[in-house]
């Protein structure tokens, strides 16, 4: 009976931006990649982060994850490659970790 082996490819880059704006309009968290591996999003503002994974419109009423200020969130494996989009209602800052 032949076994079969497993091989796991781990990420071994990852980059880093932080992104600010002082508006209430929709910004770009991260464009689409089919290298991504996974990513980390941090929302440093003192309001909540609504993040839309996709190319609709984001807002308080639609959106995929909503981040409380100081929130974590970490994509789930297999990764959504696609665009995520995010907004907060006016001024933050946010940090984004994506991993290849």
């Amino acid at each position: 009976m032949a076994t079969a082996s497993l091989r796991i490819a781990y990420p071994k880059q990852a980059q880093v931006y932080g992104i600010g704006t002082g508006g209430t309009g929709e910004f770009v968290i991260l464009s689409e990649n089919d290298e991504r591996k996974g990513a980390i999003i941090v929302n440093e503002a003192s309001r909540p982060l609504y993040v839309l994974f996709g190319d609709a419109l984001v807002s308080s009423g639609r959106y995929t994850v909503l981040l409380a200020p100081w929130a974590t969130y970490e994509l789930s494996f297999p990764p959504y490659q696609g665009r995520i989009v995010g907004t907060w209602g006016g001024p933050g800052t946010l940090q984004v970790t994506e991993i290849f």
